[in-house]
């Protein structure tokens, strides 16, 4: 099994994580976001990462890759819960991080002060970067912080949506963004629980090494 992409991206950390969490081998072939080699297109014709490869099957799109997974592989651990009300709110839950959280913290935070500074050796905007803190960032939180548990996980056991909404706030705590503990205290917590997990700490590992490289 292939997984392209590097663990930086929050998609793909969302793969490493499942694939870690259903105890699957796998193979990691880096491949750069905003550097993507020409023939790219024959694994996603969108041209994003990550794509998965198990045998002669390619599947692009972190959502869909986890499903199958969990479908083809979460015989002893399933990443989404098995009753279909609870299913389709994990899901939902996976594609507001997967889409509006990514929107928020991607670009103007992760982008500007870590992709631009850190490996394209370019100034961060920081007048884009404040933007998104004072207005655009603080409307999400309120909504996570009505979802999240105010202990454990949300299905009780680390799965999807855990995954999902850590990772797109991982990358932001890298770009020196940390969710107010005083005005968002569940969601606060929430996400040290989750970057306490084992799992999480490994590819905070990794993580740290390509940083500081």
């Amino acid at each position: 099994m292939l997984l392209y992409g590097v663990p930086l991206s929050p998609f793909v950390r969302k793969v490493i994580l499942s694939l870690k969490l259903l105890k699957i081998n796998y193979e990691l072939k880096p491949v750069i976001p905003f550097d993507l080699p020409k023939d790219f297109d024959r694994l996603n014709p969108l041209r994003k990462v990550p794509v998965l490869v198990d045998g002669d099957l390619t599947i692009p799109d972190s959502t869909i890759i986890c499903l199958y997974l969990n479908d083809q592989y979460g015989q002893a651990h399933q990443l989404y819960p098995v009753d279909p009300k609870l299913k389709a709110q994990a899901m939902w839950l996976e594609e507001y991080a997967d889409s509006r959280v990514m929107e928020v913290l991607g670009p103007p935070l992760f982008l500007e002060r870590v992709v631009k500074q850190k490996f394209k050796k370019q100034p961060a905007d920081e007048q884009r970067v404040e933007k998104a803190i004072n207005q655009d960032i603080p409307p999400v939180l309120d909504y996570l912080e009505s979802q999240v548990p105010t202990s454990d996980f949300l299905f009780d056991t680390f799965g999807i949506v855990e995954i999902s909404i850590g990772s797109q706030f991982l990358n932001a705590r890298y770009a020196n963004y940390e969710v107010d503990p005083m005005r968002w205290p569940i969601l606060a917590a929430y996400l040290e629980r989750i970057w306490q997990e084992p799992l999480f700490k490994e590819c905070m590992l990794v993580d740290e090494k390509l940083l500081s490289s």
